[in-house]
C-alpha cells in the first residue's frame, strides 16, 4: 500500500474523530460501515468472487467486531480512542474482503 492512501485514512480519523466523541456518532459510523461491509460480502457471494469458506471466515470477522463494537458501548460512552481502535479493525476487515473478491478464486 502506497504513502498517500494511509495519509487519507489517517486525515478521515482525525476528521472523525470530533464526531467520535460522542457516542451516538460514533455508533452510527461503525453500524454503517459494517452494513456497508456485510453487504460486499453478500455481493461477493451473489458474484461467485467469494467461495463459500471465504464468506464464513469474513463473517467470521465481521461478527468477532460487532461483539468489539458492543463491548466498547457497554458502559454507552464511544471514547475517541475505543472510536479509532475500532475503525483501524474495520478498515483491516475491509482489506481482507477485497483482498478475498480479488484473489481469482471462484466457486
Amino acid at each position: 500500500m502506497t504513502i498517500l492512501p494511509r495519509l487519507l485514512a489517517a486525515a478521515t480519523c482525525l476528521v472523525l474523530l470530533p464526531a467520535a466523541a460522542s457516542a451516538g456518532a460514533g455508533t452510527q459510523w461503525l453500524n454503517g460501515r459494517e452494513s456497508r461491509q456485510e453487504h460486499r460480502i453478500d455481493q461477493g457471494i451473489a458474484s461467485g468472487s467469494l467461495t463459500g469458506n471465504e464468506a464464513a471466515r469474513l463473517h467470521a470477522r465481521e461478527t468477532r467486531l460487532d461483539n468489539l463494537t458492543d463491548r466498547a458501548l457497554s458502559d454507552g460512552n464511544l471514547s475517541g480512542r475505543e472510536f479509532l481502535r475500532l475503525n483501524n479493525a474495520y478498515s483491516r476487515t475491509s482489506g481482507g474482503i477485497y483482498r478475498q473478491k480479488h484473489d481469482y478464486q471462484t466457486q
